[in-house]
């Protein structure tokens, strides 16, 4: 073993905090908006968003975490593997292995995005506010749970960003793989999300987080790239342009809906 235990008790509440954490996260995914109008953008968002929270890949996740997140098993599964390493062998290797893959897989991301854009920047654009819009949620949880970490650093431990990051990337990369004709796209993607699920897995033997944190970070991360793909179906197209003007210049995103 690579590193002394040092565990420490989440703050008083703090399984509460998650539990209501969790509850919010659905409720505010499938509320609708009654004042924006059927053909408006936030509306679009909205149905989009409904699309999402019923993918097997946010709710599963989010059901798991709850059961953990209600019982000792959470704990207990941190401890055996902060433990035993099993598949990192310390927790320096998997922290490392944690920051590798998920940038990693965000750089698939972003480049599969580039690589397939139209004269229109599609779907470069709609997959930056997916990702970034993951990562912002994530953050404001974290801010609001005060979880405080396996390792007692400090109290982000709710959710994991890592996690978030991971498999949004990978639901991104994914979805351009499956464009692609070639049989091994099945096997690609499977890939992909074996490394983001490793990815998660690392955070919890670096006693960064719980076997919770990480799941609710992947389907945070799910439940956003899945907005984004269900964006692309319905929208027109983005446009992106740039002005010159006296002081420099202007960019301007127009994001139109049918």
């Amino acid at each position: 073993m690579n590193t002394s235990r040092s565990h420490h008790r989440p703050i008083k509440g703090a399984s509460l905090k998650i539990r209501l954490m969790l509850m919010i996260f659905a409720i505010l995914s499938t509320g609708g908006c009654a004042t924006t109008g059927d053909n408006g953008v936030w509306r679009r968002l909205v149905d989009s968003s409904h699309s999402s929270i019923k993918q097997k890949s946010v709710w599963v996740p989010l059901a798991a975490a709850a059961v953990l997140a209600a019982t000792t098993a959470d704990r207990e599964i941190s401890e055996w593997a902060i433990e035993h390493q099993p598949v990192f062998g310390s927790t320096d290797n998997a922290s490392d292995w944690s920051d590798w893959l998920s940038n990693g897989l965000v750089a698939s991301a972003l480049i599969s995005s580039f690589v397939r854009r139209d004269d229109k920047y599609q779907p470069l654009v709609t997959d930056i506010f997916a990702l970034g819009g993951a990562y912002v949620y994530s953050s404001v949880v974290k801010g609001v749970a005060k979880r405080t970490r396996p390792d007692g650093t400090d109290d982000l431990s709710f959710p994991s960003l890592h996690a978030t990051w991971a498999f949004s990337a990978a639901q991104i990369t994914a979805r351009q793989v499956s464009t692609l004709e070639t049989p091994y796209a099945g096997a690609i993607q499977a890939g992909l999300f074996t490394l983001a699920s490793a990815s998660a897995w690392a955070r919890v033997e670096a006693a960064r987080h719980y076997p919770s944190d990480v799941l609710v970070g992947a389907a945070i991360g799910n439940f956003f790239a899945g907005i984004g793909n269900a964006c692309l179906e319905k929208q027109k197209n983005v446009t992106v342009s740039y002005a010159p003007t006296q002081d420099g210049g202007e960019l301007r995103i127009q994001w139109l809906f049918r």
